[in-house]
């Protein structure tokens, strides 16, 4: 159910969005995309952003910590909280991928630099952002301070 949610809500915030070429990368079991744009492929120097949701069993967890109600409560609210940074990233063409992956692993633009970031690792390790430049470290951004990140982490 969480995910389904979840996966409506990116769909409506990506309405107006190019369409996207999917490809299947098994070295890490994730499907990789790319935004078209009347057949051209725009890549922002391998910029993306991860949306990290809970997975069925966090989100079971959390439930039954809270109660239903509650929990649909949460989940509404941290929809509309993360709503804004992702219409943002996505209105500077950097992809936003959606994941309930424990562990998140990003490639640099030398292909030899690697940044793996576990969930145990975050603050929120329920719900949120993480955004690569495809050059440093991933940073996690909020809804309090993104729009003043993002420009400098991108060095813009």
């Amino acid at each position: 159910m969480i995910v389904l949610f979840m996966i409506s809500f990116l769909v409506g915030c990506n309405e107006n969005v190019q369409v996207r070429d999917e490809k299947y990368n098994a070295s890490n079991n994730h499907v990789i995309s790319e935004k078209k744009t009347k057949g051209i492929v725009k890549k922002k120097n391998l910029a993306k952003a991860i949306y990290y949701v809970p997975n069925e069993e966090m989100a079971d967890s959390l439930r039954n910590t809270i109660g239903e109600d509650n929990f649909s409560i949460v989940l509404n609210d941290n929809v509309a909280y993360f709503e804004p940074i992702v219409n943002y990233l996505d209105s500077l063409d950097i992809l936003v991928e959606m994941s309930n992956d424990s562990v998140f692993k990003f490639i640099g633009q030398d292909s030899n630099k690697e940044f793996i970031i576990n969930r145990k690792d975050l603050d929120s390790q329920l719900w949120g952002i993480l955004v690569f430049n495809g050059q440093s470290k991933p940073i996690s951004v909020d809804l309090e301070d993104f729009k003043e990140k993002i420009p400098i982490y991108f060095d813009w």
